[in-house]
């Protein structure tokens, strides 16, 4: 926003607003956004915080998923042994 410095009747056009500051030339007085940079550097810091913890969510949850998938891996095996071992053993009762 800029106003014409031949213009200014009222002293409250040098408060500042808004988070706009004053600029003074010879010719124009010049309102500038001044918290833009602060408000962008602050959502970009929000923004990549966020998606670091969803990245180290999603590895969270891979990990566990992969722990999990190990686990059932070594669980099937366990109860395909246990089988095979009852079945070799009912096998070897029926032939008695």
């Amino acid at each position: 926003m800029q106003v014409k410095t031949n213009n200014i009747q009222s002293p409250t056009l040098f408060s500042d607003f808004f988070g706009l500051e004053l600029i003074w030339s010879n010719e124009y007085l010049t309102y500038i956004q001044t918290s833009i940079n602060s408000v962008t550097s602050s959502l970009c810091k929000t923004a990549k915080s966020t998606t670091h913890n969803i990245k180290k969510s999603l590895n969270r949850a891979n990990i566990q998923i992969l722990a999990m998938s190990v686990k059932t891996k070594n669980m099937i095996r366990f109860i395909k042994n246990l089988n095979k071992r009852v079945n070799s053993h009912k096998s070897q009762s029926h032939n008695v």
